[in-house]
């Protein structure tokens, strides 16, 4: 199925499927406005485990950075922002007014503006938001990973499109779902799964390495 939103979609198993990419300074956000957007379905949503769409951490309270997750429905079907502030002390912020489905295609925008985090889904701000003040989100050393932890919460579904922007907060206002992300000065990682159907390796367009573990591979 085609869709409307990007060309292309990248499937991940649930099991063990993921996509890596190394540690880089890209990826350090201190106390700096970003933006992380993604183009998404869920096969499932678990009763008992997240998933992720990416994560930078070393372990659940180690070299932990910070990461985008669904809660399952136990607690709510929503999108997650979690961090450290020291690599360690996991914290989180769950935005409840913003209830997913399986099956659904879903455009979803967390972002840091100054002092707070905010998330927008298929162009629709959240009316709950983070107060993170002025505090710097912990700088790992682990890889980053599309996906998963690393070694759980894997993602079940379909990925049509990543970006993301260091430096600059893009939405203030409710917006249309762009049709496909493009690379400017501000992106430090953008992939838009537009690699011949059955590929397993996959392509960033602002030059980095991908790495594939496991099963994830592009599909009609």
């Amino acid at each position: 199925m085609a869709s409307s939103f990007v060309k292309g979609k990248a499937y991940f198993d649930g099991v063990n499927g993921r996509l890596t990419l190394a540690d880089s300074a890209d990826w350090d956000f201190g106390s700096g406005n970003f933006t992380a957007e993604a183009i998404f379905t869920l096969d499932s949503i678990s009763s008992t485990l997240y998933q992720h769409i990416i994560m930078q951490r070393g372990s659940f309270n180690s070299n932990y950075a910070y990461g985008i997750q669904f809660t399952t429905t136990s607690d709510g079907n929503c999108p997650r922002f979690v961090y450290t502030l020291d690599g360690s002390t996991a914290l989180g912020f769950s935005f409840t007014d913003l209830p997913l489905t399986a099956s659904t295609k879903y455009n979803i925008v967390i972002q840091r503006t100054g002092t707070k985090i905010e998330c927008y889904l298929n162009g629709v701000k959240s009316s709950l938001f983070l107060n993170i003040s002025t505090s710097s989100l912990y700088n790992s050393s682990a890889v980053m990973v599309v996906g998963s932890t690393n070694n759980n919460g894997f993602l079940f579904g379909f990925l049509f499109g990543l970006k993301v922007t260091k430096g600059l907060a893009r939405y203030t206002t409710n917006f249309t779902a762009p049709t496909e992300f493009t690379n400017d000065a501000n992106t430090v990682l953008c992939m838009n799964f537009v690699e011949p159907i059955g590929s397993t390796t996959f392509i960033d367009e602002t030059g980095k390495t991908v790495t594939t573990v496991g099963n994830v591979v592009i599909v009609v």
